[in-house]
């Protein structure tokens, strides 16, 4: 987790973040990697192509919402950065609990998620409007607004970070 963490930091620190939702384009801007929506199979949420390593490609499913295709350009980037892919790697629904997935997959696939989410909602900005908002029906909506992702995204990731009080 620290390495997903210090890869995190140093992504907000070159887009200078300072509050609500990170701008994707501009980060990819800044690390030279292409993205393009595309129609995938309805199975494929994104793809991160790096068959050539000068111009790393992110295509991602231009079907799904926006902020579903938020969080998967952020997995995406979060498997450049994290795991040395060759070739193209392509994120398809997963079932944890089937045993024929491999667990180094499993890994990267949660290491990517783990990116994804700490990218969006980063812990101190995310911390910070919580502590800001009163606990109400409407929170994770009015946090999914802030930083721009679904309120399942949310809920899982103040789950994750223990700040799912009364709801």
């Amino acid at each position: 987790m620290k390495k997903i963490n210090m890869t995190i930091e140093t992504c907000l620190e070159r887009l200078k973040y300072r509050e609500g939702a990170v701008d994707l384009e501009a980060l990819l801007s800044e690390f030279d990697i292409l993205k393009e929506e595309v129609d995938l199979p309805d199975t494929v949420s994104g793809v991160l192509d790096r068959r050539d390593s000068s111009h790393p490609i992110i295509l991602v499913q231009k079907k799904h919402s926006v902020t579903r295709k938020r969080f998967t350009i952020a997995h995406e980037i979060g498997h450049f950065f994290l795991h040395n892919i060759p070739g193209i790697h392509m994120d398809r629904p997963l079932f944890f609990r089937e045993e024929n997935i491999p667990a180094a997959h499993r890994k990267m696939e949660t290491e990517a998620n783990q990116f994804a989410a700490g990218l969006l909602m980063p812990e101190p900005e995310l911390k910070k409007e919580f502590g800001r908002l009163q606990i109400s029906d409407n929170m994770i909506s009015s946090l999914s607004s802030i930083f721009r992702v679904s309120e399942d995204a949310m809920f899982y990731r103040l789950k994750n970070l223990k700040l799912d009080h009364g709801f």
